[in-house]
């Protein structure tokens, strides 16, 4: 590869994939992902990831089920400990048609 080709190609990558374009990308994606659970309430029968805050206590807990039926059966994590979430195929983009048998 030639000095010129490579100083070229450079200055593409520079134009389409500066690392500030990236971050703002990144933190826009962050941003929007995640839900206030004190203000958003999630669908019932989609998988969520969510953030669980107790006293000495954070973690973050997949609803394969849905929060609700978590919760329902088990008794362990209260609706008021989940202080965000966010839909677990919003994070990794799984097609409808790959997610539970389909």
């Amino acid at each position: 590869m030639t000095e010129q080709m490579k100083s070229k190609i450079e200055a593409e990558c520079e134009k389409y994939c500066h690392p500030a374009v990236f971050e703002t990308a990144i933190d826009w994606f962050l941003k929007n992902v995640w839900h206030d659970a004190r203000t958003e309430i999630p669908n019932k029968d989609k998988e969520i990831l969510a953030l669980v805050v107790r006293p000495n206590m954070r973690a973050y807990v997949a609803f394969p089920e849905g929060i609700d039926t978590l919760c329902s059966l088990f008794g362990i994590i209260k609706i008021e400990d989940v202080s965000k979430w966010c839909y677990i195929d919003d994070l990794f983009n799984i097609p409808d048609t790959l997610q539970k048998g389909k």
